[in-house]
């Protein structure tokens, strides 16, 4: 399900300390989990374990009207990132919800930012490490059914990001930001014929202050979105993913007039099934639109396990 190909894209925080520029927001899941994200594979119930490894290959940092930061070359910038996440769902419903009560849990590890130094940005990075653990529930529906057939699936989840990740205020860019961030969101997946799927995971972020810079970055809204094909039944599906953020208003405590973060991205993804509890994930985006932020492509490989109850 893709709360079972979750959580985190591009773990990599921007803390522009020493200059007026933007980039506060942490490390979100921008296009980790789209396929199915809503369906979780059999049994539905037990242990899941999830497997991510993503490269990210920027030429361009952007100011807030999408032109080339601070009027100077941009470095390159090719972070590579490992995710491992661990879910259990109950098989019991709760009596109240009438739903799966879970968790969720993922821990982040930078291999390496690969930041072109010295630069004309002046910017530093941290040599890499575990980034900020994140913990929530899960509440998970049965799909609604009609003529013998799953329609649409449902789930929610409440993510804690824990503020214990490796961060150096020395450093601009570091594997965890130093604070904590609350992200609750809903995904849904429709299947509009047994074949053809679009799914959705809409997510909203908050923030608390960085004690050390005195910044509290803006809170944000952004969206994964997919629709996919089952090419060979039960083997290969193939389709479109991408996704959009926008940072609601401005951080504060930034001097910079104008810190909203924006980024949209869109690529082709694969789904191939080793097995019906197994499953390799390729995602490969393109961005635009952004301001900001980074703006470069990113590849996510996935592999993930259901172990049942």
């Amino acid at each position: 399900m893709n709360l079972i190909r979750a959580f985190c894209a591009a773990f990599v925080c921007l803390l522009m300390t020493t200059i007026a520029f933007a980039y506060d927001l942490p490390p979100v899941n921008l296009g980790y989990t789209n396929f199915l994200d809503a369906a979780p594979p059999p049994p539905g119930h037990g242990w899941y374990f999830i497997q991510y490894f993503s490269t990210y290959d920027s030429k361009e940092f952007t100011n807030s009207s999408g032109g080339r930061l601070g009027g100077v070359p941009s470095p390159d910038f090719n972070p590579a990132v490992l995710l491992s996440q661990g879910v259990y769902l109950s098989p019991k419903k709760l009596p109240v919800l009438n739903a799966h009560l879970g968790l969720d849990a993922i821990i982040p590890v930078v291999m390496s930012f690969n930041l072109q130094t010295p630069n004309a940005l002046g910017l530093k990075a941290n040599s890499g490490g575990v980034g900020n653990p994140i913990v929530g529930p899960v509440l998970l529906w049965d799909p609604l059914m009609t003529h013998g057939r799953p329609i649409w699936f449902n789930y929610i989840e409440l993510d804690n990001f824990i503020p214990v990740g490796k961060y150096n205020h020395h450093d601009q860019i570091n594997p965890g930001p130093n604070f904590y961030s609350f992200l609750p969101f809903w995904s849904t997946t429709v299947m509009i014929t047994p074949n053809w799927d679009f799914s959705s995971r809409l997510q909203y972020l908050r923030n608390t202050k960085n004690d050390t810079t005195g910044i509290r970055a803006g809170n944000a809204i952004f969206d994964n979105f997919s629709t996919s094909y089952q090419v060979i039944p039960n083997r290969l599906r193939l389709g479109a993913a991408g996704y959009y953020l926008k940072q609601l208003n401005n951080s504060q405590g930034n001097p910079a007039p104008n810190s909203k973060e924006q980024v949209l991205g869109i690529g082709p993804g694969a789904l191939i099934s080793l097995s019906p509890h197994t499953a390799i994930i390729l995602y490969d985006y393109v961005e635009s639109h952004a301001e900001n932020r980074t703006r470069g492509n990113r590849f996510v490989f996935t592999f993930s396990q259901a172990f049942g109850p």
